[in-house]
């Protein structure tokens, strides 16, 4: 369920050009680190642009590096007027999520894994981690899967177009 933020930079009026509203994908409490509610907004990372291929093929940044800090700048400012958190859940269809998420992801299941009482318990936490990566897994998979029967389709109803008729001059 989306959630409504207000304005990307709360201290200056609505402009739908320069300061647009804000939206959330949800929330979630978290009480192992605070009592604020967390907005998370996730996005989903295909391509680069051109002009950030080089930092990445240097091995410095992740795809997601840049969809995280594009994310934080225009909604962190107006989660906090709004007195919650936020955190960022960037995915890369190549595999893998970014680390603002992964940190979040192992600190907070370790901290369920040190608080768990028995064997069985910390079983049961193990499986819905597992569980989770499964479900974040498939979610990809079916964006791959979306980007590859409906994009990459050609022309002229799934059948390869004909070629160009051969001009002579």
């Amino acid at each position: 369920m989306e959630v409504k933020l207000g304005c990307r930079d709360p201290t200056r009026a609505h402009d739908p050009d320069t300061n647009p509203y804000q939206r959330g994908d949800g929330v979630f409490g978290n009480y192992a680190e605070s009592a604020r509610p967390v907005v998370y907004d996730g996005t989903c990372v295909t391509a680069v642009h051109h002009d950030r291929l080089r930092p990445l093929a240097s091995g410095k940044h992740l795809a997601t590096d840049y969809a995280e800090a594009t994310k934080r700048k225009a909604k962190a400012a107006a989660c906090d007027a709004k007195n919650c958190d936020f955190m960022t859940w960037a995915a890369s269809t190549r595999g893998g999520i970014g680390h603002e998420a992964a940190t979040w992801f192992n600190t907070n299941f370790a901290t369920k894994t040190a608080k768990a009482s028995s064997d069985s318990e910390r079983w049961r936490i193990s499986g819905e981690r597992q569980r989770f990566l499964q479900v974040h897994s498939t979610i990809i998979a079916r964006r791959n899967a979306a980007i590859f029967d409906f994009n990459a389709w050609p022309k002229m109803g799934g059948e390869m177009p004909r070629a160009p008729r051969e001009q002579y001059e």
